[in-house]
């Protein structure tokens, strides 16, 4: 990235123009500053008159150079930025065979692109294989209902179109400006171009009516030999509007891992296709990038962590999903936070069918009726077992602060009538468990270091309570024996909403102060809580929240806070867009240092104002009070002069000696 010589010349010739208008906004002229002899100056005076004006446009000319080298150095730091962040920004093509990410603005047509759930489309394409597929068009048309694609209906996918539902593979038919937001833009630049055309016709009209009035001015003063007042013209001032970038913060990653399963030898057989089938194509484990450092988790974290599984019982997942390819899966239910479970379909090769199906244990062990038993014999499975499961593996699993997923399965023979895929509910039931596995999420260790800083962390999840109680605990969010709330979603809306259910802000600030978990929530419960929050009349300041979020259904809660952070690694590109920073390294740590510089920037600020206001203060009551004394000059023109010179000491060179580009 570059800049072109005509935007340092633009950014001189704006600099110019904040100084002009000074002039204009004041009725004097750049040569009465310059030091022109009038008529009535004595011989003398005339003769070393050029010396002040030479000194006025030296002056003139550094604050135009220093202001605009400042704005082209931010402006040049900023394109960088963006340059960075374009490179950052990957999508997942096949290519020669070989699935592999590149950037974005690598893509070229007839690029075969896998696109999956929470992605940003980055071009036009044609679907050619789909999984449940939804798209949100409200971008480009406005409806906010998700449209469905599939290969005889709709097959047409758009740029700058969000995948909310499903995964699939399409064929790029349009990228970069051919493509639909690639046309959009060009048209917005058009309209700005116009835009642009008609200011600077005005611009150089009203520039007439202002040099004709100074040169009348001019002609009335040699001919009277005093100044004469002229009603002021009113003169716009152009400008491009400040540029609000999105700030990336630095931030060791830290992988998802089962730590402890419930499995027997059939469990394993039947589990390695399950879970290899059963997890998004796009989550993979690949080699370290170095010899001996961790292996890459690629995709969703949780499903990394059930092929992480699969590789440490010595099983590669990687040979069932080549002998069963995505395009063979049969149907897919992708997860999302309703059903909190995904399901895929295969159809084998005697006609009958078996669905495999992951997702939250509480939820999926209600939908089975049989368990595999350690002899690998399906058994029937009571509610009592399932109690039975539930107290002697999941809760010893979620106080341990391990999030349980249970495996199950379910087969359809072949002699039966093809089941009505789309009754969802008729489908995935009567499973079998096949097993239960518990993983570790990650701990921040950041969490006490927000506590010094005036921070209340609170945590928002789809974990069950026990499990987010766990991890809270653990990681000093709660602390035994403090009058602190731990809610589930259902729990949570029971108390804030009236009997007509609508919610009362009344009630949310009675349960927000002590909530420190909310699990069990859905996207709408998190933005309730962050709104409910902002809004609070508790206290007489009002409350300022940061959202953290990597998934799709956060990106409401995201945009909604005062700050939103999105994690740049296992974040979705919708969560990214609705954030104000990206967390490049997924660390919770560095949301401390953005707090530590956002404090900072608030305290400069306040400090930058407080010094101007006092400066230019002092700086108007002095050139007002040494114009109204002396007799030799303009009125207007000594205060000009005065003024630019503190220009030039008090904010230029400040800026250019004592206040590092940033």
């Amino acid at each position: 990235m570059e800049l072109r010589s005509t935007d340092a010349l633009r950014k001189i010739q704006e600099s110019y123009g904040d100084v002009y208008g000074i002039c204009t906004k004041l009725k004097t002229s750049p040569n009465e500053v310059c030091g022109e002899v009038s008529v009535g100056e004595e011989e003398g005076e005339g003769e070393t008159g050029w010396i002040e004006g030479a000194a006025i446009l030296l002056s003139v000319v550094c604050v135009v150079l220093v202001t605009a080298f400042n704005d082209w150095s931010k402006e040049k730091q900023f394109r960088g930025l963006q340059s960075r962040i374009e490179q950052e920004q990957k999508f997942t093509v096949i290519r020669g065979g070989q699935v592999i990410q590149i950037p974005v603005a690598d893509i070229t047509v007839g690029d075969i692109a896998q696109v999956k759930y929470g992605d940003l489309l980055p071009a036009d394409g044609i679907l050619i294989q789909g999984n449940d597929l939804k798209i949100d068009e409200s971008s480009l048309t406005g409806e906010s209902d998700h449209v469905k694609k599939s290969l005889d209906k709709d097959p047409l996918l758009l740029s700058g179109t969000h995948v909310m539902e499903g995964s699939g593979r399409m064929v790029v038919t349009a990228v970069g400006v051919n493509s639909q937001t690639g046309i959009i833009f060009t048209l917005l630049g058009a309209g700005g171009e116009e835009e642009e055309k008609k200011d600077e016709k005005k611009k150089e009209k009203k520039n007439k009516k202002q040099d004709g009035a100074i040169e009348n001015r001019n002609k009335a003063k040699a001919q009277d030999g005093a100044a004469m007042e002229m009603q002021p013209l009113k003169s716009e001032e152009g400008g491009d509007g400040d540029e609000k970038d999105k700030k990336k913060a630095n931030l060791p990653k830290k992988e998802k891992s089962v730590l402890q399963g419930k499995l027997t030898k059939l469990a394993v057989q039947i589990g390695k296709a399950g879970i290899s089938v059963n997890c998004a194509y796009t989550s993979k484990i690949l080699p370290p990038e170095k010899e001996g450092g961790l292996p890459r988790h690629v995709g969703n974290k949780t499903e990394c962590a059930l092929l992480g599984l699969l590789l440490d019982l010595k099983r590669d997942y990687q040979d069932v999903r080549n002998e069963i390819p995505e395009e063979a899966l049969y149907k897919v239910y992708t997860f999302n936070s309703v059903r909190k479970s995904m399901s895929t379909v295969l159809k084998n090769s005697d006609g009958s069918y078996r669905i495999f199906s992951k997702g939250a244990s509480e939820i999926i062990l209600k939908k089975c009726f049989k368990i595999l038993s350690a002899n690998g014999e399906a058994k029937v499975f009571r509610p009592r077992d399932r109690d039975d499961i539930v107290k002697t593996v999941i809760e010893p699993m979620a106080s341990e602060g391990l999030r349980t997923i249970c495996l199950a399965f379910r087969d359809f023979p072949a002699g039966e009538p093809e089941p009505e895929w789309d009754n969802e509910n008729d489908i995935v039931t009567g499973l079998t468990c096949i097993a239960v596995v518990g993983i570790e999420d990650p701990v921040p260790d950041a969490i006490k270091k927000c506590q010094r800083a005036g921070i209340t962390v609170r945590m928002v999840t789809g974990d069950n309570i026990n499990t987010a109680r766990a991890i809270a605990t653990k990681c000093g969010i709660l602390h035994p024996g403090e009058d602190f709330l731990c809610l589930e979603g259902k729990d949570f809306n029971r108390r804030i909403r009236n009997e007509k259910g609508e919610i009362e802000q009344e009630r949310i600030d009675k349960i927000w102060p002590k909530l420190r978990v909310l699990a069990r929530s859905s996207p709408t419960d998190k933005h309730t809580l962050v709104k409910g929050i902002i809004d609070s009349t508790v206290s007489d300041q009002r409350q300022v929240v940061a959202v953290t979020g990597d998934g799709t259904n956060d990106g409401p809660a995201l945009k909604k806070a005062d700050v939103g952070f999105a994690m740049g690694i296992a974040g979705t590109d919708v969560a990214k867009e609705a954030s104000d920073i990206i967390l490049t390294d997924d660390n919770f740590t560095s949301i401390v240092k953005a707090v530590m510089w956002g404090r900072n920037v608030y305290d400069s600020i306040s400090k930058f104002l407080q010094f101007q206001l006092t400066v230019n203060v002092v700086a108007v009551i002095v050139a007002f009070t040494g114009a109204c004394i002396t007799q030799e000059k303009s009125f207007l023109t000594l205060i000009v002069e005065e003024m630019l010179l503190c220009m030039l000491l008090l904010q230029n060179i400040i800026l250019l000696f004592l206040i590092p580009l940033c």
